[in-house]
């Protein structure tokens, strides 16, 4: 298991360009109405919507969540002993381990150079050299992973089918059914510093108002209990933990505040009374990565 001593690895998830199209997946659910007709009506009968009373889990058959470069951890080049903000290439990994897994198939594995080679074409990092270490755009990643997409050490490579944005990354019950669906959601969110801390205590995440923003993370969510606010299990920095309310109380400004990014090679678990995670969707061979598409604030 990767990362058994709970360090809080590092974060990577650059702000949004608000100029910067990116489609939205509640376009694609409208019913059609011509190329030029208004379109007020949303239908999820595309996707098949949860009940709240039942439990969504994309996590449990994967066997170990990796590192990737996202923190300390052994396996890392020598180059970078404390890892690197790659946290959008190493959620990727995670959420086509778990999509692999639940299609039936062996769980990949994915080589640190292969996930520095990505970081690289998406971020421009060069190893080694820490001033080129600046994270990347969700945008570009998932580009990257429409066209190129990751290769695992059997020689398997894994590509995103498409990607789409929430439009409203406050509607829980579509976030829900589209990890049911796809398989696994992105979440990006503003990091906060009690995050941080909980995860390096082994508690679960619990919101503190007042912490301050530590910088931006990208997480895979993997799992939903019971209740559209109930327990939501990420993939963060390597073990397994528990996401217990890291959100303020329920609005949807708080939400665009509050939420925005978290990883690393571990299972959080999001129990909470605030609203759970906002972005993201990944499909089964290849991914809808639902980011956030919402106006404030111009970031993911």
């Amino acid at each position: 298991m990767a990362n058994p001593d709970r360090v809080p690895g590092k974060k990577g998830v650059l702000w949004r360009d608000p100029e910067r199209y990116v489609p939205v997946l509640e376009h694609y659910l409208l019913p059609y109405q011509g190329p030029l007709a208004l379109k007020t009506a949303i239908s999820q009968e595309a996707i098949p919507p949860v009940l709240p009373s039942q439990t969504i889990d994309r996590a449990s058959l994967v066997s170990d969540w990796r590192m990737y470069c996202n923190g300390p951890d052994p396996s890392n080049p020598p180059q970078i002993p404390d890892g690197v903000g790659d946290c959008t290439i190493a959620r990727a990994a995670h959420s086509f381990t778990a999509m692999s897994a639940y299609a039936g198939h062996p769980e990949p594995v994915f080589g640190n150079m292969e996930i520095i080679r990505a970081y690289s074409a998406c971020g421009g990092y060069v190893l080694g050299d820490e001033n080129t270490d600046n994270g990347c755009a969700e945008p570009d990643v998932s580009q990257f992973l429409v066209k190129t997409g990751l290769t695992d050490t059997s020689g398997k490579v894994h590509k995103y089918v498409a990607w789409a944005a929430f439009g409203d990354p406050s509607n829980l019950p579509l976030m829900a059914a589209a990890l049911n669906t796809f398989g696994s959601v992105t979440v990006d969110i503003d990091c906060p510093q009690s995050a941080e801390d909980q995860f390096a205590q082994g508690v679960p995440w619990s919101y503190v108002a007042g912490s301050p923003i530590v910088g931006g993370h990208s997480i895979a969510l993997q799992k939903r209990g019971s209740g559209y606010i109930g327990v939501e299990e990420v993939v963060t920095w390597g073990p397994a933990a528990l996401h217990e309310g890291l959100l303020p109380p329920p609005d949807p400004g708080s939400l665009h505040r509050h939420l925005r990014r978290l990883d690393r090679g571990q299972r959080d678990h999001h129990p909470g009374p605030g609203p759970g995670p906002a972005p993201g969707g990944h499909a089964q061979r290849g991914v809808v990565s639902l980011l956030d598409a919402g106006q404030p604030p111009p970031y993911y």
